[in-house]
């Protein structure tokens, strides 16, 4: 299976060559950013192996998100993994994410930081209590009920993109295997 794991940049600075550093050269994926009209320069120069996409000005997350999926359809990817590009998440821990869709087990996975095995990788104190405490109590109380975290990166396979696309038009609840 082709795996693609990309990244957003919008004048992430020194992060996102942090970020693309830590990938090993030697992956089984692809790698590729997405600069989201930054006007800092962090991606002159970057390894010409990594997969660079820009718009030319800022269009937001949600358009490059947009880009990146049709990029990942177009270019016949198998596996798309989604991960932050501000160095947080640990780009060591991608075979992981994708074993069990590569093994069939599942169609979606989502890492977590809170779930056995995971780190907070750099994120500062600060945020870790954020994360924690602080941005589960308040979506707690909005949405009156318990929310335990927020999520970190993901992976997933044709099956799921084609099955989310269903479910946005209400054809196919339920049907995605996840693994966390």
């Amino acid at each position: 299976m082709r795996v693609l794991a990309a990244t957003f940049a919008y004048n992430e600075g020194e992060k996102i060559r942090r970020t693309l550093a830590r990938h090993p050269p030697s992956r089984a994926y692809d790698l590729l950013v997405h600069d989201d009209g930054s006007t800092d320069g962090a991606l002159e120069g970057v390894d010409p192996s990594v997969i660079v996409l820009r718009h030319e000005t800022n269009r937001g997350i949600g358009a490059s998100m947009k880009r990146v999926f049709q990029y990942a359809l177009d270019h016949g990817y198998d596996v798309l993994v989604i991960h932050a590009g501000n160095d947080k998440d640990n780009p060591l821990e991608i075979p992981a994410l994708v074993g069990p869709i590569l093994s069939g087990a599942a169609d979606f996975v989502q890492g977590s930081r809170y779930l056995g095995g995971g780190g907070f990788g750099n994120m500062p104190a600060y945020r870790v209590l954020g994360t924690r405490v602080i941005h589960p109590a308040i979506f707690s109380m909005a949405a009156r009920k318990r929310v335990r975290h927020s999520s970190t990166c993901l992976a997933v396979s044709p099956f799921a993109r084609s099955a989310a696309a269903k479910s946005a038009r209400g054809s196919a609840r339920g049907r995605l295997r996840c693994a966390s």
